[in-house]
């Protein structure tokens, strides 16, 4: 497995910040794209680790709960999907507004990547804009630093339609230990596994 774009990806980027969020669901909602009364994909947590591509390690990491504003109350079928509970998110959480803020400036003017299931999504670069709309701020999101690894891991091999960010290791039969759709556990998969494909992409 070789590929001109894998090979051009690893050559131009060194340091890269990767990002997951989690955000508002309930049973259903993802079916109905969240047209439910009253219901939005509002952030509970960001997680997002700064890494370096020729040393492949982790120089850094920005991990925050976030208290949704409009459905305060996280649903049962959020608490078991992320095992994030609502303690949590009272006693840890911050706004959205102070959280991006942070994470802006923690990022550093990198580039940044998150992952989707199909290329050209917006994945959770879109979870940052609707969240951004929803409470009115007065900023707008740079689009042209943000973009997936949805791309590269196809030309690895893996069907995306059939693994969430947080079990894309397991295509790559790696070792990793966590709760899949804990924002962090979500992010070690992602960078274990773009690790994962710029050793198959060296090797041919």
């Amino acid at each position: 497995m070789q590929s001109d774009f894998i090979t051009e990806f690893f050559s131009t980027h060194k340091q890269i910040i990767i990002f997951d969020t989690e955000f508002t669901t309930w049973e259903g909602a993802l079916a109905r794209k969240w047209s439910g009364p009253n219901e939005h994909r509002e952030m509970v947590q960001i997680a997002a680790q700064m890494i370096d591509l020729e040393t492949e390690t982790v120089l850094d990491s920005f991990n925050c709960m976030v208290k949704p504003q409009v459905n305060p109350i996280l649903s049962d079928y959020f608490i078991n999907l992320t095992g994030i509970t609502q303690d949590q998110v009272d006693t840890e959480g911050v706004l959205f507004q102070d959280v991006y803020s942070a994470f802006d400036n923690w990022t550093n003017g990198l580039p940044i990547f998150c992952y989707g299931r199909t290329v050209g999504e917006p994945a959770d670069r879109g979870v940052f804009e609707e969240n951004i709309t929803l409470y009115n701020l007065p900023v707008e999101l740079d689009r042209s630093r943000y973009s997936t690894l949805t791309e590269l891991f196809q030309l690895a091999g893996a069907d995306t339609q059939k693994y969430s960010s947080g079990e894309m290791y397991r295509f790559f039969n790696l070792p990793l230990d966590g709760h899949v759709h804990n924002a962090m556990h979500d992010v070690d998969s992602l960078v274990a596994s773009l690790f994962a494909v710029k050793k198959l992409n060296n090797s041919k």
